[in-house]
């Protein structure tokens, strides 16, 4: 009966990673707590604009793309908005790792290009 439902539970699909995570903290100082909160929840950028610093693109060695290595995946972490964070998480109970410029060499491991 259920030989054609194809569902994220079923044989065969799968959660490719790292998966991206952006998580709005607010704009004012530090010391700024409880502004910075109110900021946090109303989000400091919008979804889109968030999605636009993220690339996808066929590789040019491959013809005709038929899984997630025939793409690759760039992030632009310059653009990132002012009181927005980018984390990542390769493994899904893993923690978050958060970036951080001055740390890039932790970042070689993810199959995605920062700039």
């Amino acid at each position: 009966m259920y030989n054609h439902d194809i569902s994220s539970s079923k044989e065969g699909m799968s959660v490719v990673g790292p998966l991206i995570i952006f998580k709005h903290v607010g704009t004012q100082a530090p010391e700024n707590k409880e502004q910075n909160e109110k900021e946090a929840m109303l989000g400091c950028a919008p979804a889109h604009k968030l999605f636009e610093l993220l690339t996808v693109k066929k590789k040019e060695d491959v013809a005709f793309p038929r899984k997630y290595d025939d793409y690759e995946i760039g992030l632009n972490v310059s653009a990132v908005p002012n009181g927005v964070r980018v984390g990542f998480k390769s493994y899904p109970f893993e923690p978050v790792e958060w970036y951080d410029a001055d740390h890039m060499g932790q970042y070689e491991n993810l199959d995605i290009s920062l700039r």
